[in-house]
């Protein structure tokens, strides 16, 4: 992971050392956000992106998350966690020339590769969302990729500076295909449930595939070159 986010910025160095060049017609922008990443354990993330300007009304913006800090928990029986997104978004923004800010809608894509090995034990359940049935286990490794499409909204600072910030939120849904493999001691039985109230489960403890609600929300800023 280290080596890859040293290739990262090494690619933006260079991009930015050439950017009079490259981008000299204004229509690229280099973007960069924090992301809350979906791990068992609580995982900060990097988002960075490039934006291009495909007309006066039409932009695609495409980001990567890599995770950058790991293991903020109690879930420390989780190991080998791998995690990378791709997200590409297709933005109108609306002719409002009299305003301050930009406004756009958008829709954005995402694939996420998440992969872990679980070495505490838990449970995972084969049925539908919602039913108790399922398997205790030791031990498994979890494959559990992501894909999300959501409709966006968002307003971006507008006027002459070469750093602008982009205020964004959006809902749509979730897909989740999970795999779990290599399980150690698997017991057929019931997923124990609170005395005090209603316990949430994540995506992931479902063996199969599952479609959630998705919504997200945050701020990035931008840099754009040919200003």
């Amino acid at each position: 992971m280290g080596k890859l986010i040293c290739s990262l910025s090494l690619l933006f160095i260079t991009s930015s050392a050439g950017a009079q060049r490259i981008f000299s017609d204004g229509n690229w922008g280099a973007t960069l956000a924090g992301a809350m990443v979906p791990l068992p354990t609580f995982t900060l993330g990097v988002q960075p992106g490039v934006l291009y300007k495909i007309s006066d009304r039409v932009s695609l913006l495409t980001e990567l998350t890599i995770p950058v800090v790991k293991n903020i928990g109690d879930n420390s029986g989780t190991t080998n966690q791998k995690y990378f997104r791709i997200q590409p978004e297709f933005r109108y923004h609306f002719p409002f020339n009299m305003r301050r800010n930009n406004i756009y809608m958008g829709l954005r894509l995402s694939y996420a590769i998440r992969k872990f090995e679980d070495a505490d034990g838990g449970f995972y359940s084969d049925v539908t969302p919602g039913f108790d049935e399922g398997y205790y286990f030791d031990e498994a490794q979890v494959n559990s990729p992501i894909m999300t499409s959501s409709l966006q909204v968002g307003t971006i600072a507008n006027g002459n500076k070469k750093i602008t910030t982009d205020v964004f939120w959006g809902f749509g849904v979730r897909y989740i295909n999970t795999e779990y493999t290599d399980v150690v001691n698997p017991v057929s039985g019931i997923r124990n449930r609170p005395a005090d109230g209603p316990l949430f489960y994540p995506s992931y403890s479902y063996n199969r595939a599952v479609t959630w609600l998705h919504v997200n929300g945050g701020f990035r800023l931008i840099y754009h070159f040919g200003r």
